[in-house]
């Protein structure tokens, strides 16, 4: 009955459906608490598995799973231990949702054959992401249908965007939420702000150039090409500064280590940045400015966003400095920087960040002196986790993280196939453009993000998995 049941559900399709999914599914709100429906689908996926495995279910225990679970036991102990629990419970959730789809993929994807589909339907959920918040972009700034903004929020409100969806039209005005920047929309797509619509554009924008550029088959030439171009100009119309950012740090990086290791043809990567220079040219006199400008205002402390930021990250430095091991356990939301500090003396605050403290204070209104004591966003993923978990913790996290990066690399830079080769460049791409944006964001435990990324690390282990079983060349067994 059961092999029945599990025969006319098609695991496989049930499978990809979800991770192609993800950017589009609805929270749930318990309460003011907005719970993806993710953990749902997972679980019946599980369920789902288990039936169809009967009693062959094996998860393999790989360096990520590992390394994944004790991080997560690093979390939880150091909530528990310091009474922030409560606070913690939906980050721990989250958390928990990602290693439960990750142990997943790792248990479900045997083949190559759906290891290529489930890639095709996330990339192409990418790609139609991107074309929905261009297509917005276009309706709201070039047609000016400026109430399409809150109809989106009115009609889809916290399905798609949390339980604070509508607060960010309602509560602020439609020129002052994070919707808006200098009178321009900015677009978020199906999710809850510019910058982790931005984020999660970033990364399939990797693995679809590293498609193009290993001339993998897994999609048309031009399907490929149109894709890349969609995501690249809803990368532009998020008008964010951590997009901006992102893609110019982590992006020349990217290649850069392409050229300097010859993983892929010098000259294709070369001619790829010419033509996506002479693209950017011939754009540039349309919408360029208006980025160059933004992302010249990433230092600039006369904003109030940049003057906050470092307030916060200041913050942080400061709850990092007073436990720098063990940090102040996951999810402790009252720790501050504690005491006063008196400007007349100098230490390290002030000799590191405090004049551009006072800049930017003279200039944003709204940041008190006080919140610097009082601050607990860091804005900063790096500085949040360090706050958090001290160097000891923190260690263990990118411990965990690089061993994904190394393991992706290894079998991008040693595989003969053009798709798994595209896969592990893409995920390397991808990841530091994640590692960059933690610098001035913190999306850690956004799931319609993180567990995109989670999904393609569990199927770049199995990429390493089909390369040392020597199974490159097989594409059966998909169903």
């Amino acid at each position: 009955m059961g092999e029945q049941i599990a025969g006319k559900l098609d695991f496989e399709t049930l499978l990809c459906s979800f991770a192609a999914s993800i950017p589009w599914m609805p929270f749930v709100n318990l309460g003011q608490t907005p719970i993806n429906a993710a953990y749902l689908m997972a679980i019946l996926l599980w369920g789902a598995f288990v039936l169809r495995r009967g009693r062959a279910l094996s998860i393999p225990l790989t360096p990520g799973l590992i390394l994944g679970g004790a991080v997560f036991c690093w979390f939880a102990v150091g909530a528990m231990m310091t009474g922030s629990i409560r606070t913690a419970l939906v980050d721990l959730l989250h958390f928990g949702n990602f290693l439960i789809a990750y142990a997943l993929i790792l248990a479900s994807v045997r083949t190559k054959a759906l290891l290529e589909r489930m890639v095709k339907w996330m990339l192409v959920s990418s790609y139609a992401v991107a074309g929905f918040g261009v297509a917005l972009s276009f309706l709201v700034n070039v047609l000016d249908m400026q109430f399409l903004p809150r109809i989106m929020v009115d009609v889809l409100g916290s399905i798609l965007y949390g339980s604070r969806g509508q607060e960010m039209l309602i509560g602020y005005g439609l020129e002052m939420g994070n919707w808006y920047r200098d009178g321009q929309f900015r677009t978020v797509a199906t999710f809850f702000n510019p910058m982790q619509n931005s984020e999660y554009t970033m990364f399939f924008l990797f693995l679809s150039v590293s498609q193009i550029l290993v001339r993998s088959t897994l999609l048309s030439r031009r399907t490929l090409t149109l894709g890349t171009v969609v995501l690249a100009l809803q990368l532009f119309v998020s008008f964010s500064r951590t997009a901006y950012f992102g893609a110019v740090a982590g992006g020349s990086g990217f290649f850069l280590l392409l050229l300097m290791l010859g993983v892929v043809p010098r000259r294709q990567v070369i001619r790829f940045a010419l033509i996506a220079g002479v693209v950017m040219a011939l754009f540039s006199p349309l919408a360029g400015a208006y980025a160059y400008e933004t992302l010249l205002s990433i230092g600039d402390m006369r904003q109030f966003s940049n003057a906050g930021r470092l307030v916060a990250m200041s913050a942080g430095v400061l709850v990092w400095m007073h436990h720098p091991w063990f940090g102040t356990g996951f999810g402790n939301d009252f720790a501050m920087a504690f005491g006063n500090l008196d400007i007349s003396q100098p230490n390290f605050l002030e000799s590191l960040v405090m004049p551009y403290i006072r800049e930017g204070l003279l200039y944003a209104k709204a940041v008190v002196f006080s919140e610097l004591f009082e601050q607990t966003n860091y804005h900063s993923g790096h500085i949040s986790l360090m706050a958090q978990l001290g160097l000891l913790g923190s260690a263990l996290f990118w411990g965990w993280q690089f061993s994904w990066l190394r393991r992706a690399w290894l079998f991008a830079t040693g595989s003969t196939d053009t798709f798994l080769k595209a896969l592990g460049l893409g995920f390397v791409g991808g990841w530091g453009t994640f590692f960059v944006c933690l610098i001035i964001d913190d999306n850690l435990f956004y799931p319609k993000y993180m567990l995109s990324i989670f999904i393609l690390a569990a199927l770049c282990e199995v990429g390493v998995r089909i390369k040392r079983e020597g199974r490159e060349s097989i594409s059966t067994g998909g169903k």
